[in-house]
């Protein structure tokens, strides 16, 4: 999606094409970056991430523990 005149560059917005791409599948969260230069007539990957997690970690919950739990 970094690389100019791709279907996936032309899809973005100028602002989405700044940031990581983040994309939701049922298993969570994948999101993923990469930096690119244009050289000449190539591209030349300089670097590239992901991160993605294999189950949900978080589900928006907190279980606040009664003060007599102890």
């Amino acid at each position: 999606a970094r690389i100019s005149g791709t279907v996936a560059a032309d899809a973005l917005s100028r602002r989405t094409a700044r940031g990581a791409l983040r994309f939701g599948m049922p298993s969570g969260v994948l999101t993923v970056d990469a930096d690119v230069v244009q050289s000449a007539s190539t591209w030349d990957a300089r670097s590239g991430s992901f991160y993605r997690t294999a189950r949900r970690l978080f589900d928006g919950r907190v279980w606040v523990p009664s003060a007599d739990s102890d």
